[in-house]
């Protein structure tokens, strides 16, 4: 019985998705709301039903899968079930908003006019941006003694109980945190290269692009080197008809490579390949079990760890600020312990073994640490409301096609942020998103006050 209501409800939550997100797609191209929604489907619809109906396939190795295994099926439907309901309300509260100033997209006129004249401050500002990160990634690789130990070094300090400064020198830590802007620069590049077909600007991008892959590979994240590279490739005409299939078709291949890179990783660390054959089920199953999980068993997590009290609302801004300034003033960041680690420590509670990763904070369950069900509604009506005011801005933007490289790569990061929604690890490892969609907000508002002061009849 729970295996028919499971598939039933996988036929009807897919039929819907595909058709909301294809007549979106179509008409404006990928937009933050599309994004979200499939990637919520995946990880809180999808996910348990096929956890249900492919038993077989079950991890039961780690912390998070061994926790979901407890449930019975019931509960994992009903959870399930009640994340539907979250999904409908952030749609609500999305479609609820009337028009704003934003939603009208500019003349393709009137952006190639504000495109030149933003060229060359865009050009200094990724100039500044790619110099700096760039040099701050050399002296890294020279400090440590070359690039095998640099890409080494990542997976060393990966661990819940290890920090960078137990392998190099605290002074040097500023700079593995500033390395990190160097994932916007090809991106900035990219779009000066739409603006001006400009042979030094396709140089610059090119060696960017290098020490960005380079960056992504010390940091030894499987899917943040993907969904870097993943953009590119959604603005290049490959994706210019049935996008929702391509889209979906992608994230099929992209399970696979998980694997591949898993193995890479682990040949710079250790110096030998680890290989692991597995479904496309079991592999998706084990990878992105975690955020359901989290969710499924929220309140026992609490039960252990605590409500946060939101804590974590403003946590970030003292995880922005550096230790050594910190000590100064007699504060420590070790006064707060992370939710992450909060979260990680619950896992081990419950099943009275040790994990040697973290465990990180979904989306609906970092909103329901901070004080149960009250936060997690205001979250939701938040991420609604903050949705629309984001796609307003890219509807805005949508005629100015060089600019599209820019819009992809914050609507995919969403699944970063989704998976990861710890607002303190968020400002400290996605400080390039936040620079992208606070320079999207700048050409937004930019564009407006030059559009106000061109009229179409004039161009």
């Amino acid at each position: 019985m729970i295996s028919f209501l499971a598939i039933s409800l996988f036929l009807i939550v897919i039929m819907l998705i595909y058709i909301y997100s294809s007549k979106s797609i179509s008409r404006y191209g990928f937009k933050n709301i599309n994004i979200f929604v499939m990637i919520f489907t995946l990880f809180y619809i999808v996910l348990p039903i096929l956890f249900i109906l492919f038993e077989e396939y079950r991890d039961t190795t780690t912390l998070y899968n061994i926790v979901l295994n407890s449930l019975s099926n019931e509960e994992i439907l009903i959870n399930s079930v009640l994340c539907m309901t979250f999904l409908g309300l952030i749609l609500f509260v999305y479609h609820l908003r009337g028009k704003s100033k934003y939603s009208e997209p500019l003349s393709i006129k009137k952006v190639s006019i504000i495109n030149k004249q933003l060229y060359k401050k865009v050009n200094l500002f990724a100039d500044i941006l790619f110099l700096s990160s760039a040099i701050s990634i050399i002296i890294l690789i020279t400090s440590v003694g070359g690039v095998s130990q640099y890409l080494a070094l990542g997976s060393f300090s990966r661990g819940t109980n290890t920090s960078l400064s137990d392998y190099i020198s605290s002074g040097l830590v500023p700079l593995v945190t500033f390395s990190v802007i160097i994932l916007v620069s090809p991106y900035l590049y990219c779009y000066l290269f739409g603006v001006k077909r400009n042979k030094w600007v396709l140089f610059k991008f090119i060696v960017s692009m290098f020490f960005a892959v380079l960056y992504l590979l010390y940091n030894q994240g499987r899917a943040p080197l993907l969904l870097f590279l993943l953009p590119f490739l959604l603005s290049s005409r490959f994706m210019e008809k049935n996008k929702t299939i391509k889209l979906i078709l992608l994230f099929i291949i992209c399970i696979p490579l998980l694997n591949v890179l898993n193995s890479l990783f682990t040949y710079f660390s250790y110096g030998y390949y680890s290989t692991q054959e597995q479904s496309f089920i079991a592999s998706f199953l084990l990878e992105f079990s975690y955020p359901f999980t989290n969710f499924a068993v929220r309140e026992t997590l609490v039960d252990i760890g605590g409500f946060r009290l939101g804590i974590d609302y403003i946590y970030w801004l003292l995880a922005l600020i550096p230790s050594s300034i910190l000590s100064t003033i007699g504060i420590s960041k070790n006064m707060i312990e992370t939710l992450g680690s909060v979260n990680t420590n619950s896992y081990s509670y419950i099943t009275s073994m040790e994990n040697r990763g973290g465990i990180p904070v979904d989306f609906l369950t970092f909103n329901y640490y901070e004080g149960g069900y009250i936060t997690l509604f205001i979250g939701l009506i938040v991420t609604g409301i903050i949705l629309r005011i984001i796609d307003d801005r890219f509807i805005y933007l949508s005629n100015n096609f060089a600019f599209r490289i820019i819009l992809l790569r914050i609507t995919v990061s969403i699944l970063n942020l989704m998976t990861n929604s710890d607002w303190a690890v968020i400002a400290r490892t996605r400080t390039d998103i936040v620079i992208l969609i606070l320079f999207v907000l700048f050409v937004c508002l930019y564009s407006r006050m030059k559009s106000k002061m061109l009229k179409d009849n004039d161009l």
